[in-house]
């Protein structure tokens, strides 16, 4: 399982500038840095509070909240938004230099807590990653008012929502890593609760959790409250599930729909051999092309087996006479 768990990875971070369509790669042996640092510099200037000294939760109106920073942080954005740059650039011990000395400033800086964590956990320090990312996470929960009732929304929108948010996608993550699938998927699920938006992703790690999990009705689920998904996973993985749960015409339809908006990755899975193509840009997954079709095949080959397989030859078949 353990090294299943490790192909699990969020290549979709949303909020990274300029993507267009390119989705970034995740790479632990660099750290995480292109895809989890998130390019922080969007989180510093919107001030909704009047001298307050905790992480608060403000109600914005139908099922919304938004955090309120702390005062504290306003003297560390300078010295934060430098770790972050040096962090982007490869200067790891620079940046956690920073970030310690940030935390020792204001300790409930919760972005600079889930900074710092990445350097760590990138370093081999996966316990101390996870200590910070607990803390962070903790942090946050504090704030929940007893009037946060379940299905209520953090929505990515707002950017003082995404320290936090960001904070559990990380703790969830290591919990995931070290095996204890049971608790990495609740915390996911409750993550999607909070932002069913998903900027950061998260339905294509719960969507392999399920299949590992041979949680068919759960991934069938989640598949119909994301339909016309750009991620493959999801788009992918829909006709697949339906075809395991027995529900061939409906299996039939989904996959001729979705083998229209990317043939290639339907020509990658039916490979007798894989060989991953040259990236016309490094580090980044081009939508529709052939890097795209193999980083499906290698995340989600395995669930694809030899019935699947010959089910979808078939009806490729069927399709082009």
């Amino acid at each position: 399982m353990g090294n299943k768990i490790k192909n699990i990875e969020n290549k979709n971070n949303q909020n990274k500038k300029n993507t267009s369509q390119k989705i970034k790669e995740n790479n632990l042996s660099e750290f995480s840095i292109a895809n989890m640092v998130n390019f922080l510099i969007d989180s510093n200037k919107n001030k909704h509070r009047k001298g307050d000294k905790h992480w608060k939760l403000k109600f914005v109106g139908n099922h919304e909240w938004m955090f309120v920073e702390p005062l504290e942080l306003d003297p560390v954005y300078d010295d934060f938004d430098r770790g972050c740059e040096l962090l982007e650039k490869g200067s790891i011990s620079q940046a956690e230099k920073l970030f310690r000395d940030v935390i020792h400033k204001a300790p409930l800086h919760i972005d600079a807590l889930h900074h710092l964590a990445i350097i760590l956990d990138g370093t081999g320090k996966s316990e101390d990653a996870r200590q910070l990312w607990n803390k962070g996470v903790e942090i946050g929960k504090n704030a929940f008012p007893k009037e946060f009732e379940s299905g209520d929304h953090l929505e990515w929108g707002w950017l003082e929502n995404r320290p936090f948010l960001r904070c559990l996608d990380g703790l969830a993550k290591r919990i995931l890593q070290d095996g204890d699938i049971v608790k990495g998927k609740s915390m996911f699920e409750e993550l999607l609760s909070f932002n069913p938006n998903d900027n950061q992703g998260i339905r294509e790690i719960l969507i392999i959790i399920y299949l590992e999990q041979n949680e068919l009705k759960k991934a069938e689920e989640l598949c119909k409250k994301y339909p016309d998904d750009f991620l493959a996973g999801l788009s992918y993985g829909y006709p697949l599930i339906l075809f395991k749960l027995g529900k061939q015409g409906q299996a039939y339809k989904a996959v001729n729909k979705v083998v229209k908006k990317s043939p290639k990755i339907v020509k990658e899975l039916l490979k007798k051999s894989h060989k991953k193509p040259q990236s016309k840009m490094p580090g980044y997954i081009s939508v529709g092309d052939w890097d795209e079709a193999y980083n499906y095949w290698e995340r989600y080959g395995r669930f694809w087996d030899k019935n699947a397989l010959e089910w979808l030859r078939k009806v490729i078949n069927e399709s082009s006479k």
